[in-house]
């Protein structure tokens, strides 16, 4: 994804995604499990999509040590913070780390768009220097979206 991103001149823009799992506490402090959807910072450009408070990722939020910090889903906004204006800035923890909030999604949406299964919030999908080298030597299990440029067709593209 690295290179294909780094190469591509038929998309405006590229973005991985990728499911990811987190224990948090609810609002009365009760251990829950939460499912977030880790997205690179381009996620939000290919899909139009800006969120309702606060803001969406950016470059920056991909590097390790600075990739604490999420983007709550509106349902989730609403059920563990009430809907509360002044959410984007406060923390949450995940798995016993803090994140900064961001931002909050927009009412109605859910990625993947027609699963049944809803995201609690997005987190940046932050590459170790082990995982941005050829040489690591795991697998990888992300999927891709993008956005063509206007001037692109989808037969150029692949």
């Amino acid at each position: 994804f690295l290179d294909w991103r780094r190469h591509h001149t038929s998309f405006e823009h590229l973005a991985a995604t990728g499911s990811v799992s987190f224990r948090t506490r609810t609002s009365a402090g009760e251990p829950v499990d939460a499912v977030a959807t880790s997205v690179t910072w381009e996620f939000f450009p290919v899909l139009r999509l800006a969120p309702v408070l606060g803001r969406a990722f950016v470059a920056d939020d991909e590097v390790v040590g600075r990739h604490r910090v999420v983007i709550l889903s509106h349902a989730y906004w609403q059920q563990q913070f009430g809907g509360a204006p002044d959410v984007v800035g406060r923390t949450l923890d995940l798995n016993d780390e803090r994140w900064q909030i961001v931002g909050v999604a927009p009412a109605g949406f859910n990625y993947p768009v027609g699963t049944s299964r809803q995201t609690d919030f997005y987190v940046p999908l932050a590459f170790s220097d082990a995982e941005r080298s050829r040489d690591s030597g795991r697998a990888y299990f992300y999927s891709a979206i993008g956005r063509l440029r206007t001037d692109a067709t989808l037969a150029i593209a692949m």
